[in-house]
């Protein structure tokens, strides 16, 4: 049993296996020590089989490791066990089994930790960059991105990404490509983009020396990435058309061209280009039904709401809005909140404030989501203006008490309303009012609860541009505010 003192936080049969050797049978050890009490059987969060073994004996077990100077030869047993759940995992992160696996090297994340330690302590080049580049998107998936947890699950695979990659020094590309591009997407994260631009170009030009496509293909995403947070959206079109390229020549081609497009369609929706996005999304859409990755799908049915709604082709944007809560589903993804939010936008737009306020409770009850300041009561002060108090409380508790089935029935509804696009065309709405197509699009995000600076960004304009735009909005519309804009706009359809 004293080599199943190695494992930390538990171990599975599986591990025993891997770690006992010796010709032993694993299941006649685990089962000999749980009649003894010295291991007691339980089940993970996931509901895996797991063995953990009692503290105390446990460290009585490492003394007789190291007693019989087996503690380095043990711990490397344990470093490669960790190594091949880790790296064999990653493939199934393309395809529809992305949770199960991932859920599979949650429960090993403190194993996952020591064979780290162990590893950089000796230090062991190759041991630590592959196993620290194999959970890099385990750290930014763990929970919804944004809050307080999220941050520190990236700064802590930072850490480890950082510390491992000073020894990547004489590693070939294909232990060093999964780190560089974790450090890469990480430093993007944390604001760094010519941190991250340094990373990519360096796994760009090992791939290419060494005729790595998968690394090239994660390179120009990396770049483009840091291209694109920085503001240079040419160059980070540039990158992702790239990588495209690349997608038909490497593992999972499906997977990877989704990608790549979601990120070209993202570009051209953030700049209002929605004719120029559709196509982007809608191929990325065909090769994700191919693949089933159900993570890249989200954020490809996000983005087609998104368009959709803007677009003005209501019954489509709650579609493609449907499949973006199944795809979260079958994720598991606590990001369903972009959903709820894009479809309580949508309830706006077409003039069903109530129906909003159920989608807007609704995402309230999400664990774990993240709400940046102002974002939730900037989206229910209009709403709350437009219906009397006491309808709002009641759509609120309605909300917060659908049931998942209901949801789904509800987001059914408006995708199977064929009158729906007819019946609210908010162009000639926003003519007779004297509003331009430019203040239709302002007036759109400041009904979305978006700041001036945000406005801005997403319509690629400045800040005093978009203040001049509330200003003549607010006269022609003959109001004082702009929560009081929102609230008109939404009552009389301009949305």
């Amino acid at each position: 049993f004293q080599r199943l003192s190695i494992c930390v936080g538990g171990f599975t049969l599986g591990a025993a296996d891997a770690i006992v050797r010796d010709g032993a049978d694993a299941l006649d050890i685990v089962e000999l020590l749980v009649a003894s009490s010295l291991v007691i059987g339980t089940r993970s969060e996931f509901g895996a089989l797991r063995f953990t073994m009692l503290e105390t004996i446990r460290e009585y077990g490492l003394d007789r490791l190291a007693a019989h100077g087996e503690v380095a030869t043990v711990s490397a047993i344990h470093a490669d066990y960790c190594i091949t759940l880790t790296e064999g995992a990653i493939p199934h992160y393309d395809g529809p089994d992305l949770k199960k696996f991932s859920d599979l090297v949650e429960t090993e994340f403190d194993n996952i930790r020591a064979a780290l330690s162990w590893s950089l302590g000796l230090p062991d080049a190759e041991r630590a960059v592959r196993l620290a580049g194999a959970i890099w998107r385990n750290w930014w998936a763990r929970v919804p991105p944004g809050g307080e947890a999220w941050h520190e699950g990236i700064a802590e695979g930072t850490a480890w990404l950082e510390r491992a990659l000073t020894l990547r020094q004489g590693l070939p590309v294909e232990h060093v490509a999964e780190a560089l591009m974790g450090a890469g997407e990480f430093a993007v994260l944390q604001g760094n983009p010519e941190r991250a631009r340094a990373y990519g170009r360096e796994l760009l030009e090992r791939s290419n020396a060494e005729g790595y496509g998968y690394g090239a293909y994660w390179a120009h995403l990396v770049v483009g990435n840091a291209a694109q947070s920085n503001g240079d959206l040419a160059q980070a079109t540039d990158c992702y058309k790239a990588a495209l390229a690349i997608a038909p020549t490497i593992r999972d081609p499906e997977n990877h061209a989704a990608m790549a497009l979601v990120n070209l369609g993202e570009i051209a929706t953030g700049q209002g280009e929605y004719s120029r996005a559709e196509p982007w999304l809608i191929k990325a859409a065909a090769f994700v039904r191919v693949c089933g990755n159900p993570w890249v799908a989200t954020y490809i049915y996000h983005q087609l709401g998104h368009v959709y709604r803007h677009q003005g082709q209501y019954a489509k944007a709650a579609s493609a809005l449907a499949e973006c809560l199944a795809c979260l589903a079958k994720a598991g993804d606590g990001r369903m909140k972009i959903a709820f939010m894009e479809l309580a936008h949508l309830a706006v737009d077409i003039a069903r404030p109530a129906t909003a306020v159920q989608f807007l409770a609704a995402a309230t009850r999400i664990p774990n989501a993240h709400w940046p300041e102002g974002e939730l009561e900037g989206a229910v002060a209009p709403l709350r203006a437009s219906l009397p108090e006491s309808r709002f409380t009641m759509e609120w508790a309605a909300g917060e008490h659908m049931s998942w089935d209901e949801i789904i029935v509800l987001v059914s509804t408006l995708a199977s309303d064929d009158g729906l696009d007819a019946s609210h065309n908010v162009a000639k709405a926003s003519t007779a009012h004297g509003l331009s197509p430019r203040e239709v699009e302002v007036l759109r995000l400041l009904v979305d609860g978006q700041s001036n600076r945000a406005i801005g960004e997403t319509l690629s304009i400045s800040e005093r541009t978009v203040e001049a735009h509330v200003q003549h909005i607010l006269a022609k519309l003959n109001l004082e505010s702009r929560t009081a804009a929102a609230t008109y706009a939404i009552r009389q359809g301009l949305v």
